[in-house]
């Protein structure tokens, strides 16, 4: 997969990618990418002053596709974001859902869930310098997640479920 490939446009007038635009770690996942023969994931370059570069691809859990991104970037993290339910939490279930998420987040040293708006999420957050930068331990940290979610996922939706009703949309 050839940099063409993978960070085929810049911001929203989709000029090509040029380097200065393209952040380090970045890259680094590109090369990753193509070096597994993985060609699941977009790429946005956002232009910002830290040359951030979004992939994204869906994880499918359970026969749910739930949108995945990862934000690399000049900072010293790369962050991984999973839209776990989208529009799930109401008035009738928040109560029991921030109780269920600050348990789960307890058990869990990798990740936390958090609830923005309606939505529950996933996030994890990889100390990364440019200096240290493994693409292999974001790798491992979305098999993880996946695994956990494949676990978990059918739980978190019984409970929002069952303690909704129904879920607004």
């Amino acid at each position: 997969m050839s940099e063409h490939k993978v960070l085929e446009f810049a911001g929203e007038n989709k000029e090509q990618a040029t380097a200065e635009l393209v952040n380090f770690k970045a890259r680094k996942w590109q090369e990753h990418l193509a070096t597994n023969n993985i060609t699941c994931f977009g790429a946005q370059i956002v232009g910002d002053e830290l040359h951030t570069v979004l992939f994204r691809t869906v994880l499918d859990v359970n026969g749910q596709e739930l949108p995945i991104i990862i934000f690399t970037d000049d900072s010293a993290f790369t962050v991984i974001k999973v839209l776990v339910t989208p529009g799930a939490v109401n008035d009738s279930n928040k109560i029991a859902v921030l109780e269920s998420i600050n348990e789960m987040n307890r058990s869990y040293k990798l990740f936390k869930y958090l609830v923005s708006e309606k939505d529950i999420e996933l996030e994890c957050c990889n100390l990364s310098r440019d200096d240290f930068f493994d693409p292999q331990v974001i790798h491992i940290s979305l098999d993880i997640i996946l695994e956990h979610l494949q676990k978990e996922y059918p739980k978190l939706m019984q409970m929002i479920w069952g303690s909704a009703g129904s879920v607004d949309q």
